[in-house]
């Protein structure tokens, strides 16, 4: 079936009563709320999809970290033989998973400080993902140049990435880290061909290597948690 959001890649498989858990085309982290989980009613599982992380958030910190798979959520035998209460919501589904869940339910436990926690589940790449940026009338030797820049970034620290980019919005994707960082980009190649003709500058191994570590300061200046690891491409 269709995606719950728009924004969201959330979906039952089905008729298995399992809950797909994805990231969208462009989307480097999303924030799915517990009522989102809910309204997918009786959940029997959850797929994680390659390349992601799952993370709960209770309280602003990290209490769990599930990375991709199946995750099956059965009734914890011990729990059935004592009639033990079993709590609502998102922490239900944890505590009743047995596993990995459950010891994650316990990690949520300890970071409770009130009777109503703020609880945020966010799907994170954990994978490089792509930016792309073009800048019109570069600075290169003698004439103004179209110049083109592909790079790959990964999000180095996952709790920073969530307390500064996430906290207000429900997704980030690629478009908007790119946006961000298109001035400070810009002046680093600016600074990086200006001595160089525009036939001297596509892909060229010299100039990737000095460009590569400027970037990587640069980025990490706007966004700490944000890295550079590779020039896919440069052109002129």
């Amino acid at each position: 079936t269709a995606p719950a959001s728009g924004a969201k890649g959330m979906e039952q498989l089905g008729t298995s009563g399992f809950v797909r858990w994805t990231l969208l085309p462009g989307q480097v982290a999303v924030k799915i709320s517990e009522a989102e989980i809910e309204a997918c009613g009786k959940i029997k599982g959850i797929t994680i999809q390659d390349g992601t992380k799952a993370l709960v958030f209770v309280n602003g910190k990290i209490a769990a970290e599930l990375p991709a798979g199946n995750y099956k959520l059965s009734e914890l035998r011990e729990g059935e033989k004592n009639n033990a209460p079993t709590e609502k919501g998102f922490m239900g589904i944890l505590q009743r998973a047995g596993g990995v869940l459950a010891n994650a339910a316990q990690s949520v436990a300890r970071l409770i400080t009130g009777e109503h926690p703020a609880i945020a589940i966010v799907l994170v790449r954990s994978t490089e993902f792509p930016l792309i940026f073009n800048f019109k009338d570069a600075s290169t030797s003698g004439i103004r140049s179209d110049v083109g820049l592909h790079i790959l970034c990964k999000v180095a620290n996952i709790n920073a990435f969530y307390q500064n980019l996430l906290l207000d919005c429900e997704f980030v994707g690629f478009e908007s880290i790119q946006k961000s960082l298109d001035m400070v980009v810009r002046n680093q190649v600016n600074l990086t061909i200006s001595s160089l003709t525009p036939d001297r500058v596509r892909n060229n191994p010299q100039l990737v290597a000095t460009l590569l570590p400027q970037l990587q300061t640069a980025v990490s200046g706007v966004y700490a948690f944000i890295t550079v690891s590779k020039i896919l491409q440069i052109t002129a």
